[in-house]
Formats: structure tokens, C-alpha cells, sequence
């Protein structure tokens, strides 16, 4: 995913909640998910962009974690619609995927078990691929939309040097600031998402630059995706 992201909506195509004579049946059908950037600067998905998607059937978990694959404006994977489309549901997605996300419900909350990595790379005029999680969550049971909201915000600093190169970045906090590692997502019902690490997160992130080449005029900008953090004695 490309730039800053500050809101979209993914129409899960399949996602019905409420079946009418005039319904079509989606039973037996696989799940899409086709995004629409709304407000943004420049953003897209990029081929091969993954999500993972959970949907609770009821009180039940029907999918946990499906990975679906970004290609041709769409998302999809193997995901089949049940026949019972009458059920209440609803639909959780986490960007980007992994293997390892678990997903919790407890009552009418959400949470996601995931891992912030402690290293991005660094892209000319744009944060890392991959370092700008984003979830999503239905609000009700005849709502078939997903909202994206982005979880991260993004520092941004502007260099300039004569022949000067740049190997890394690291950014951690005085106070020894949790920034990377393990972490909870929790999702509750109003949308309002958190983004929490437990006693063995890392107190840094570093942006891997590989020798850029700053100029001695013009500025070179370096973007690093960091979760909202207080830095009560700075970085």
C-alpha cells in the first residue's frame, strides 16, 4: 500500500445480513471485497496486498484470519458465503495479513493478537510497505460495509547534508516507550480502536535506508510508522 491512507471503504460484495424476496442468494459463493478509496493523497492497494478476514456467524466464529489477496481492484480468496444468509453476522479485517493474527470476541468486543515489526524499509516519498496497519469492522447487522481506519500515524522528517548518506533511522522514546513487538488490537463496539503491547514489546522502531544520498539544498524525506504514543520525555 502506497502514501497515507486516511479513510476507506471496502463493499464486501457477498456480505448480505438481511435476506428479502428481492435478495439475490449469495450462498455458496466466495467473498470479495473490492475497496474504495474515499479520502486520500496518492494511495492505492498494490497487487499482492493481503488482508485477513474473520466474520462471526451469530455467536459462532464462521472465519478466522482468511487470507485474502489483493489483484485487479479486489480482494478475494477461498472464503465461501454460508447458506444461511438470514444469520446475523458480522465482518473483522486486519491489514496487512499474517499468519499468526488471532482473533478474540468477547461479548460485543473485538481484539486481534498481532505483531508490529521493529524494522521498515525505506520507500522515496512514502512510509515501508506493510508498516501502516489498518482494521475494519461491520457496525451492525444490516450493515454491509467495512471501514478501514488506520492505526498508525506517521513522523516525518525532512534531511539535508553534503555528501552525506543515510544507513538507518531509529526512533525510541527516553521513557523506553513500547513501539514494536507483540500487541493487542482491541476493537470495541463503537469503532474505537486501540492499539496495546505487552511487557515484552520493543522501545524502538528503525527505517532501513540503505545509503540514501542526501542533497545539500533539497530536502530528503523519510517516513516511519509509529503507533499513538505519548513520549512524555521525547525521543
Amino acid at each position: 500500500m502506497k502514501k497515507f491512507l486516511l479513510s476507506m471503504v471496502a463493499l464486501a460484495a457477498l456480505a448480505a445480513c438481511e435476506k428479502n424476496n428481492d435478495a439475490p442468494d449469495y450462498s455458496n459463493q466466495k467473498v470479495s471485497i473490492d475497496p474504495i478509496i474515499t479520502k486520500a493523497t496518492d494511495v492505492n492497494f498494490e497487487n499482492g496486498d493481503k488482508v485477513g478476514l474473520s466474520i462471526i456467524k451469530g455467536t459462532e466464529n464462521y472465519v478466522t484470519n482468511a487470507e485474502m489477496t489483493f489483484a485487479n481492484n479486489v480482494f478475494t480468496g477461498d472464503v465461501v458465503w454460508y447458506s444461511d444468509s438470514e444469520a446475523a453476522s458480522k465482518f473483522v479485517a486486519y491489514y496487512p495479513y499474517s499468519s499468526k493474527i488471532k482473533y478474540a470476541k468477547e461479548g460485543t468486543s473485538h481484539s486481534l493478537n498481532v505483531t508490529i515489526p521493529s524494522e521498515q524499509h525505506y520507500l522515496p516519498k512514502s512510509f515501508a510497505r506493510y508498516a501502516m496497519p489498518m482494521v475494519a469492522v461491520t457496525g451492525s447487522k444490516a450493515e454491509s460495509e467495512l471501514k478501514f481506519k488506520n492505526l498508525f500515524g506517521v513522523l516525518k522528517l525532512q534531511l539535508t547534508g553534503s555528501k552525506m548518506t543515510v544507513k538507518s533511522i531509529t526512533i525510541k522514546g527516553n521513557s523506553k516507550e513500547k513501539l514494536s513487538g507483540d500487541a493487542t488490537v482491541a476493537i470495541n463496539p463503537n469503532g474505537y480502536t486501540t492499539v496495546s503491547f505487552g511487557s515484552e514489546g520493543g522501545g524502538e522502531v528503525k527505517l532501513v535506508c540503505n545509503d540514501v544520498k542526501l542533497n545539500e539544498t533539497t530536502p530528503t524525506e523519510f517516513y516511519i510508522s509509529l503507533p499513538p504514543t505519548i513520549f512524555r520525555n521525547g525521543i
